[in-house]
This record gives structure tokens, C-alpha cells and sequence, in this order.
């Protein structure tokens, strides 16, 4: 990730993927589609749902875990 400030206003902050990230990006972009392959879009909308919601709550936990 690269971090630059616009010359227009240096309150500013711009982030852009470097080309490292980029091929992260389109790495994880193409597993994705093949582990979804074939599946109906709401089954692929409940997965990612599911997902979301255990991310949610291991951020909770590391964070609740490391203010003790």
C-alpha cells in the first residue's frame, strides 16, 4: 500500500495498492470465484454473511483479549 498526500490538499491522504498488493488482490480474487463456482448467488450472499460475522467476532475477541 502506497500512502501519498494530493498537492491540492495535504489534509489529504491517498492510498493505493502497490503492484505487490494489486497481485494479492487478483490472487484472492480468483480463488474466491473458483470456491463459489457453480453455487446459486444466495448460497454465495449467505456464505459471505457467515464470514463477515466470525471475522466480527474474532476482531472482538483479539481485541477484548489484548485490554487485559
Amino acid at each position: 500500500m502506497r500512502r501519498t498526500a494530493p498537492p491540492e490538499d495535504r489534509r489529504a491522504l491517498l492510498v493505493q495498492l502497490t503492484d505487490q498488493g494489486s497481485a494479492v488482490t487478483a490472487g484472492y480474487e480468483r480463488h474466491s470465484a473458483y470456491r463459489f463456482a457453480g453455487l446459486p448467488p444466495e448460497q454465495v450472499e449467505q456464505s459471505l454473511a457467515t464470514m463477515d460475522t466470525v471475522m466480527g467476532r474474532l476482531a472482538q475477541a483479539s481485541t477484548a483479549s489484548s485490554d487485559q
